[in-house]
């Protein structure tokens, strides 16, 4: 986000970055490959952002970086300053109603050309973080993981609003459509598209079943 290598005025690119976050209405967005130094924040008065960043030493080499930038509206009710973990992972607790809080995350992730030690690294951290996360947080986790995705593997499911009817997505990347699917199985549960837990249960009866006729079998058996 520096106008160029040595240069002092940060404010003009993230100046840039916060009037075209006003003109989307984005209250918060997360930054990659900020590659200011150290650690602080920066207030844009005009559009009305704060922009808070983690990035490496004043003497080292800026190549990463990561950053938050934020409506005032929002940053005037933080109960603590963001956390700079390292130059790809930075931290911020924001408090929702209820007395309920969101612990979000700004990650950079080293690419794939990268030293199996720094990326190991990183996700560790990453971890370990999320691991010590405040007991009952939502976590919400935003950034560049620089991954590649298989278009043969990748299936979209859409969920409409309740009442609305349902419109098969059609998106493609590259000239390639994805797949379609009405429903997929994530960590043992099944996940549809209307939002129905119906399959799920017809599922985990069925299994119950087998199981209760697999113990009969072994009893008649001994």
């Amino acid at each position: 986000m520096l106008d160029k290598t040595g240069s002092d005025r940060n404010e003009r690119r993230s100046a840039l970055v916060a009037h075209e976050l006003l003109r989307l209405n984005i209250d918060i967005a997360a930054l990659s490959e900020v590659r200011f130094p150290d650690k602080g924040s920066l207030n844009e008065h005009g559009a009305g952002y704060t922009l808070y960043w983690s990035g490496r030493q004043p003497e080292q080499r800026r190549i990463s970086g990561v950053g938050i930038m934020i409506k005032d509206s929002i940053a005037s009710k933080l109960e603590t300053l963001s956390t700079g973990h390292s130059d790809r992972i930075m931290s911020m607790r924001l408090p929702l109603d209820k007395n309920q809080h969101l612990t979000l995350f700004s990650v950079y992730a080293p690419t794939l050309q990268a030293e199996p030690v720094e990326k190991d690294s990183f996700y560790s951290e990453l971890g370990r973080l999320l691991t010590n996360t405040h007991a009952g947080d939502k976590v919400l986790i935003l950034g560049d993981f620089n991954a590649r995705v298989s278009l043969k593997k990748t299936e979209v499911l859409h969920q409409p609003a309740p009442h609305d009817m349902y419109i098969q997505p059609r998106i493609s990347i590259n000239n390639t459509g994805l797949k379609a699917t009405q429903q997929f199985t994530y960590l043992g549960s099944i996940i549809s598209y209307d939002a129905k837990i119906d399959k799920e249960t017809d599922s985990l009866r069925l299994a119950a079943l087998l199981a209760g006729c697999t113990k009969e079998s072994g009893k008649t058996k001994t």
